[in-house]
């Protein structure tokens, strides 16, 4: 029974609904997986692709087995053939639906719009879905076959990222750009030189994000670099803004793979879930990944493609399909989406381990 109070200015009426909601839906066109993925789209929900012989084109072993003498017969090259290998995948589909009877639609009505949330609601957990499943794979080393290791390894005995330095004296001086520039070096080497820095991209957490912006490397780039005014005072675009980061450093553009997962059921007192227990950034602290994504973010199927992630699908990519069911008086509302993630291209990118 609701507590009896007497009459004042402040409640003897019936509150009217404001129309405003408080939700925090992310826009599925804002998930950062579609600067550094390539969608292609299928003809058939399973498929193939040819992984060619990467040395081929570069194996030059002696000049004397391609030379060619007047009189002499040309020479048998029978054994200078390229190996190969197929690859199969099978586009998976999911489909992220809910239900809404009619009675709950019309009674929200001027508060807020079920359907509308619903629906944003689940193309962002078709999304978040999707980011964690590349993530997972690219975190994976085993993944890259030797094309991973440590930023230790990479720059030379530098150290990690975390203590990064400015000061030539110091032994981290410059840890994350030798990293970049080694990792940058090998991919350019094991592709024969056709994917090169123009085609790369470095994504990294948040939280490692963080840890960078404040080293001396980075802030000393930021102070004696010609845009650094401008990222200051908001004079210079900068989707990394939030993270004290300048939009690429070592001539790499920088991803800050600000995807958040929520991983535990809605409990039954309505609290949220717990920040860093259940509710944690996709990408690890740990790692930084170098990508490739030479063209847009849609490849084409069957074509030659060095981009690192791939993302393969079949009729439906983000499809939304809504059913009202009059016979039952409520309404359907679905995200289909049918995909498979692949690490094509592991040459062309890499993954670097032991950041922080």
């Amino acid at each position: 029974m609701a507590t009896p109070r007497f009459l004042s200015p402040y409640n003897g009426y019936i509150p009217a609904a404001t129309g405003q909601a408080i939700a925090f839906v992310r826009d599925p066109k804002k998930f950062k997986l579609n600067e550094y993925a390539q969608l292609i789209k299928s003809p058939k929900p399973v498929g193939i692709y040819s992984y060619l012989d990467p040395d081929y084109g570069t194996r030059v072993v002696t000049d004397e087995e391609f030379a060619w003498e007047d009189g002499d017969r040309r020479p048998q090259n029978n054994h200078n053939l390229a190996s190969f290998k197929f690859e199969s995948f099978r586009c998976k589909r999911r489909n992220y639906g809910f239900t809404l009877g009619y009675e709950a639609i019309e009674n929200a009505e001027g508060s807020f719009d079920p359907k509308m949330f619903h629906q944003a609601g689940i193309l962002t957990q078709a999304m978040t879905n999707k980011t964690s499943r590349v993530i997972k794979m690219l975190e994976n080393p085993t993944n890259w076959g030797n094309n991973h290791a440590t930023a230790d390894v990479l720059n030379g005995g530098f150290g990690g990222w975390d203590l990064a330095a400015a000061d030539p004296s110091s032994p981290y001086y410059l840890a994350i750009r030798k990293t970049l520039n080694e990792a940058v070096r090998r991919i350019v080497l094991m592709t024969n030189g056709m994917v090169t820095i123009n085609d790369l991209r470095l994504v990294i957490s948040p939280g490692l994000a963080k840890t960078i912006s404040e080293t001396d490397e980075i802030n000393a780039f930021l102070k004696n670099n010609q845009f650094g005014l401008g990222q200051v005072t908001g004079g210079v675009a900068n989707q990394n803004e939030n993270y004290g980061l300048p939009p690429r450093y070592a001539n790499l553009p920088i991803i800050v793979e600000d995807a958040v997962i929520v991983t535990s059921r809605p409990k039954a007192n309505g609290a949220p879930a717990v920040m860093d227990v259940d509710r944690t950034f996709i990408k690890s602290d740990d790692s930084a990944i170098i990508c490739s994504r030479v063209g847009g973010l849609d490849g084409n199927y069957g074509s030659p493609s060095f981009s690192t992630v791939q993302l393969y699908f079949h009729k439906y990519e983000l499809t939304v399909e809504g059913f009202d069911d009059p016979e039952n008086k409520r309404y359907n509302g679905n995200v289909v989406d049918h995909y498979h993630e692949v690490l094509a291209a592991a040459p062309a990118g890499y993954l670097i381990e032991g950041c922080k």
